[in-house]
């Protein structure tokens, strides 16, 4: 989980200039299976940032796409 919280967080901040991401939870047991949906919930620095991240693994051996709002 720990590069899929990363990922999620590089991904907000490049696309984001100024916003910085004080943390990132995922779930911490998902099977690895392609289809599996979860959900990583992310913290910004500033008050009111905060969302929830849909997360659908792409294959069986925990590739992943995410979707950040």
């Amino acid at each position: 989980m720990r590069n899929i919280e990363l990922g999620i967080k590089q991904k907000i901040e490049t696309q984001n200039k100024g916003t910085h991401v004080v943390y990132v939870r995922c779930p911490k047991s998902v099977k690895k299976k392609k289809g599996v949906v979860f959900t990583c919930h992310v913290k910004g620095s500033k008050p009111g940032q905060q969302a929830d991240a849909t997360v659908t693994e792409t294959k069986n051996n925990g590739s992943v796409h995410f979707v950040v709002p």
